[in-house]
């Protein structure tokens, strides 16, 4: 299951510049002062509200606890999205026999200071975490994100491939997935990101061999290669790193930060279920298309927890389910499942819903 970013303590931005003028994330110098007041107090308030969340988060019982929870869903393990994890959370993860995909945190934008930093950071990431029995596999770059144009920029496409051989020089026990999503290059992983919401089609795209092939050779509605060799699948696993994200009832308000702040952005979900017996059945559906391809190696669900506008988790922020977890659990490993007639799987849905 896809363990979303962390908005922990660590990620807060540092204080501005005290007097008239400030200096924004993006590089804006703000000079007027109550523009540059309201940015201090707004950052002054994140700052405090991040110390908070970060002592509840980071807490050692807590990374236990979703650990335990995302086993309890039936999933073997979880990709670690866009943060690189509290080693307290790794160290669960060897104990409980949890696997744990790696991933670095994506630069902005392209440029010479980006590259350096992630590539030194990259190489602390993957020696601080190669001792760790649950980590089984290394992310550098997810979609590009850092490297939009390495199709067409040679620099980029190196910093790619550059990121991988990072992690197979200092480890090399483990696979990479160099770019997952699409545009990977090389590496023993062929992660693909597809959030198709028909069963029947995403069925009918991994069903084969030769599907697989047709789907890997051509270009991505958004005009993306999966892999910027043009390879085929070769010897790499090819496993399907995100599907799914279906949220439940995904309210039309604008969503409300710890802060108290109202974003622009509304909740939303790759599609959506309107009721929990829905969702289960959507769920159930897409994993029987995951389950009856000759092809794919794994498959990554998104995701764990809802996450501020990104209402498709199987939890919602405060760790509570949607449906109940063993109804769910049974379509991940359908080698173990629970047998229940129609009626048996609303009461339990209705149980669900009365522990609220």
């Amino acid at each position: 299951v896809r363990s979303s970013r962390s908005r922990s303590a660590d990620k807060i931005p540092s204080a501005p510049r005290s007097g008239p003028a400030s200096t924004s994330p993006s590089g804006e110098t703000i000079t007027d002062p109550a523009r540059a007041e309201d940015f201090e107090a707004a950052l002054a308030r994140i700052r405090e509200a991040g110390a908070a969340a970060g002592e509840v988060l980071n807490a050692s019982d807590a990374l236990r606890r979703d650990l335990e929870l995302t086993r309890s869903l039936g999933f073997h393990g979880a990709r670690k999205h866009q943060k690189t994890e509290d080693p307290r959370y790794l160290a669960w993860a060897d104990r409980l026999g949890m696997l744990v995909w790696a991933e670095m945190p994506s630069a902005y934008r392209p440029g010479d200071v980006s590259a350096r930093r992630l590539l030194a950071e990259w190489a602390d990431v993957v020696v601080a975490h190669r001792g760790h029995p649950s980590v089984v596999a290394w992310v550098p770059t997810n979609e590009s994100w850092g490297a939009p144009e390495a199709e067409h920029d040679p620099r980029q496409a190196e910093l790619v491939h550059a990121l991988a051989a990072v992690a197979g020089a200092l480890d090399g026990t483990r696979p990479v997935s160099a770019n997952d999503g699409w545009e990977t290059s090389g590496g023993q992983l062929l992660g693909v990101h597809d959030y198709e919401q028909s069963p029947e089609r995403l069925a009918a795209r991994y069903a084969d061999a030769d599907a697989l092939s047709r789907r890997l050779a051509a270009r991505r509605s958004d005009g993306r290669l999966a892999d910027l060799d043009r390879a085929p699948a070769g010897g790499r696993a090819v496993v399907l790193s995100e599907f799914g994200g279906i949220s439940l009832g995904a309210p039309d308000e604008l969503v409300t930060d710890p802060l108290g702040a109202t974003s622009s952005t509304a909740a939303w979900g790759y599609g959506s279920a309107g009721t929990p017996a829905e969702l289960l059945e959507r769920y159930r559906a897409m994993w029987r298309a995951v389950h009856d391809s000759e092809v794919l190696a794994g498959a990554c669900w998104t995701q764990l927890t809802d996450t501020y506008q990104e209402v498709n988790g199987l939890l919602r922020a405060d760790r509570t389910p949607k449906v109940d977890p063993e109804l769910l659990a049974a379509q991940v490993t359908p080698e173990h499942p629970v047998e229940l007639t129609a009626e048996q799987v609303h009461e339990r849905i209705l149980g669900v819903l009365a522990e609220e």
